[in-house]
Formats: C-alpha cells, sequence, structure tokens
C-alpha cells in the first residue's frame, strides 16, 4: 500500500486522476484473472485429492500486481533517475521493476506459502507493462 501511494504521487500529476483509476482497474483485473487462471491449470493438472483441492482453494490476495506494473510506469515516466534503496544500493529507475519482480519472485519460490502471490506478481507487471505500451493514451491522441 505504501508503495502505491508513493508510485501514485508520481504518475496521478502526469496521467491525470482518470487515467490512473483506468491503469489500476485494468492491471487489478488482469492480475488477478491471470492468478485464477494459473490456480486453475495448477489444479487440472493435478492428480485429485486434498493437495489439488488446496491448489485451487488457497487464497490469493494483494496488491503485488499493482505494486509491479505502477513501477514499471514510473521507470516508464522518468527512467534515469537515480534512487536510493537502503542508503547502500543505486539504482537507475529504469532498473526497480525488475528488482522488485525478481525479488518477490525468488521469496515465492524460496517460501511455498508465496507461491499464490506468483501469478498475482507477473499477471500484474505484464498487464501494466501491455497498457503502457499499447492501450495508454498519449500526448495528440495517439496510443
Amino acid at each position: 500500500a505504501v508503495a502505491l501511494l508513493a508510485t501514485s504521487t508520481v504518475l496521478e500529476p502526469l496521467w491525470g486522476a482518470p487515467e490512473w483509476a483506468r491503469f489500476l482497474a485494468v492491471v487489478g483485473v488482469a492480475a488477478n484473472l491471470t492468478s485464477l487462471a494459473a490456480s486453475y491449470l495448477a489444479y487440472s493438472s493435478a492428480v485429485a485429492g486434498p493437495a489439488a483441492a488446496l491448489l485451487l482453494y488457497t487464497p490469493r490476495a494483494g496488491a503485488a500486481g499493482l505494486v509491479a506494473a505502477s513501477l514499471i510506469g514510473v521507470a516508464q515516466a522518468m527512467p534515469d533517475r537515480e534512487v536510493t534503496l537502503a542508503q547502500v544500493l543505486k539504482l537507475r529507475m529504469k532498473h526497480v521493476p525488475a528488482l522488485y519482480v525478481g525479488g518477490l519472485g525468488a521469496g515465492a519460490l524460496l517460501f511455498a506459502r508465496g507461491l499464490a502471490t506468483l501469478p498475482l506478481l507477473i499477471g500484474g507487471a505484464a498487464a501494466g507493462w501491455t497498457y503502457l505500451r499499447f492501450f495508454q493514451a498519449r500526448e495528440g491522441g495517439a496510443r
């Protein structure tokens, strides 16, 4: 939630409130549909039993996909901006989304409980990039 607040202070003034809300809605729906499809595929490919039901009925929630997509938006808006993480690591903003997705993805793979977050994360990042690349209106009305 803090990351969404921080990125909204950058993106909402650039894009305007209606575009920011549309971006969040599209990315949120796409991330959850990706998670639904991934859980159904995992369930249908698993051997029947309690473990298969666990794959289907594990609760999935969070804003990992929205955060990844909004970081991609900030990275596209100001790619050469330098940010400092934990007063140790200096990065250009264009590298932050990959670090976030890679770090959260690695954490999800290391801790099996976090695997439910992985489809939300990947779906949100892919939907955010796709929306910004192909569907967001640019100045002059171009897409």
